[in-house]
C-alpha cells in the first residue's frame, strides 16, 4: 500500500491515497488477508539525486502523508543491510505496506458475500 508521497498533488490519486493507507491496518483486523505495513524506501546514489528525495518528500507533505523522512547512509544500512551499497540516502515512508492481491481480493469477496451479496462468476 503506497503512502502518496509522488503523486500529483490535487489529483484523486493524491487526494485518495495516504486516507486509503491508513484504513489498511484496521481492514486487516477486520478481514485478515495479511498485511504487512514494513514501509518503503526510494534510494539515492549519489548527492545530485537527493535533491530528487526532498522534492518528493515536499510533495508526500502537499498530499497529507505523514512520518516521512530522508535518512542517510549510515540509518539506511542498519535499516536494510542489503541494500544497493551506492546508496547515500533515501526517501523513508514507514506507512507503505503490502499485500498478497488474490488473498486481498478473496477476503474482500467474503465480506460481500458475508453482507448478502449474490457472487456471480463467469458472466
Amino acid at each position: 500500500m503506497h503512502s502518496g508521497y509522488d503523486d500529483k498533488p490535487g489529483s484523486l490519486h493524491a487526494k485518495f491515497c495516504w486516507p486509503g493507507n491508513q484504513m489498511f491496518e484496521q481492514l486487516d483486523k477486520e478481514l485478515r488477508f495479511g498485511y504487512q505495513k514494513n514501509g518503503s524506501l526510494v534510494l539515492a546514489v549519489n548527492k545530485d539525486e537527493i535533491k530528487i528525495l526532498e522534492d518528493l518528500k515536499k510533495r508526500g507533505e502537499t498530499n497529507g502523508v505523514k512520518h516521512l523522512r530522508i535518512i542517510d547512509q549510515k540509518e539506511l544500512l542498519e535499516l536494510e543491510p542489503a541494500v544497493n551499497p551506492n546508496a547515500v540516502a533515501a526517501l523513508y515512508s514507514p506507512s507503505a505496506g503490502n499485500v498478497i492481491p488474490y488473498e486481498f481480493a478473496i477476503a474482500l469477496c467474503e465480506n460481500a458475500a458475508d453482507n448478502g451479496v449474490e457472487i456471480r462468476t463467469r458472466r
